[in-house]
This record gives structure tokens, sequence and C-alpha cells, in this order.
């Protein structure tokens, strides 16, 4: 009786095991997977494009694979064609950010923005 008690534990734990396992390698190919996908496009991309693409990526991963499907689908429709260099990934990071682009003008030794230093009193 104790054996089959004992060997019921076995079952278990080695079923969790198996679990844990599968789990484990789950992550592993997921993690993969993500890699491959900016290896995969590596080819349509300047190389300054892919390491800023990659930068992103590494700082903000949704923001880099949202940018990834919208420059595939971007292909894919023949709206742009490769090579995609960095100012196209710059420009996509900005209009997804919200981001806008500033000049900074250096008056009387105060940095200003264009449009304040056009619009202050001199």
């Amino acid at each position: 009786m104790e054996d089959k008690e004992l060997e019921k534990i076995m079952q278990r734990k080695m079923m969790e095991y198996m679990e844990r396992l599968r789990r484990l390698q789950e992550q592993g190919a997921e993690k993969e997977r993500k890699e491959d996908i900016l290896e995969k496009i590596r080819p349509i991309l300047t190389s300054d494009a892919y390491n800023h693409l990659k930068k992103i990526r590494s700082g903000n991963p949704r923001l880099g694979e949202e940018m990834i499907k919208i420059l595939i689908e971007l292909v894919y429709l023949g709206y742009i064609r490769p090579p995609i260099d960095y100012v196209v990934v710059e420009r996509l990071r900005r209009k997804l950010t919200g981001e806008t682009g500033k000049i900074y003008v250096y008056r009387k030794g105060e940095l200003k923005d264009l449009g304040d230093a056009l619009t202050g009193d001199e």
C-alpha cells in the first residue's frame, strides 16, 4: 500500500517537473521568436535603421514591435520600398509617440525654442 502511495507521489512530482520544463521551453522559444522577427527584416533596413530600431525595441518593446509590424505592412502594401533608412524609422517613431521636432536658438546667452525667440520682445 505504501508503495502505491509513493508511486503516485512520484508520478505527480514527475508531471509537475515536466510541466515546468515545458513552460521554460515555451518562454525560450518566444524570446527567440522575438529576436527572429528583427533579424528577418534586417535585409530591408539599412544598418543605421536596424541599429536604431534595435535600440528603440530594447528601450520600449511594445513600441518596437508595433513599429516592426507597421514597417512590414507598409512594405507589403507597396507604400515604401526597401532599403528603409534611419529617417523613415525615426519619423515612424515620432508619429507613434506624438513627438514633434523643435528648433532651438541660442540668443543672448540663453537657449530658447524658435517660436519663443521669434515672439519674444527684443
